[in-house]
């Protein structure tokens, strides 16, 4: 190689290195949604109810994301119908043992017997449901009364003790 050619080679690699360093060091100062244009910004979706990347794959591919049935209208984000609220509520074993005996009773005692369908047949096994754990939990409470008050008759003198 020529002096001549050796003299352009190290004015294009120190260019290229001075333009090298110049991109590093605007890349860096960029945030995560410019340095990753294919996933984008952080957005609360209102489709969701969620926080994610505007175009990330996985997401997109979710049920939530599919075709709505309200595209045509603006809904509001899912937070404001559950506003200071779970968005999966935790019952107590209450409601839970309700729903399983309601249940019960319409697939062994009503269903079996009548060809109907309907709301009314739900609820007459819900109205039995009701009936019979209304029974159960007031018997139950009835007998933690009744040893609260001897209890408390002990306590003040008025009962002697051992006598329940």
């Amino acid at each position: 190689m020529s002096p001549i050619e050796d003299a352009v080679n190290d004015q294009h690699s120190s260019e290229l290195a001075e333009a090298v360093e110049k991109f590093q060091k605007q890349f860096a100062e960029r945030s995560f949604s410019q340095r990753h244009e294919e996933l984008g910004k952080m957005i609360n979706c209102r489709l969701c109810g969620r926080r994610h990347r505007a175009g990330d794959p996985l997401i997109k591919e979710s049920t939530a994301h599919g075709p709505q049935p309200f595209a045509d209208r603006e809904l509001p984000a899912r937070t404001a119908y559950y506003a200071k609220q779970r968005v999966n509520q935790r019952h107590n074993s209450r409601v839970h043992e309700f729903a399983q005996l309601a249940e019960k009773i319409y697939n062994e005692e009503i269903a079996p017997y009548f060809t109907a369908e309907g709301d009314n047949l739900i609820r007459r096994a819900q109205r039995q449901a009701a009936a019979i754990l209304r029974k159960r939990w007031i018997a139950a409470r009835v007998i933690k009364k009744h040893m609260q008050s001897a209890s408390r008759r002990i306590n003040w003198g008025l009962q002697r003790g051992g006598s329940r």
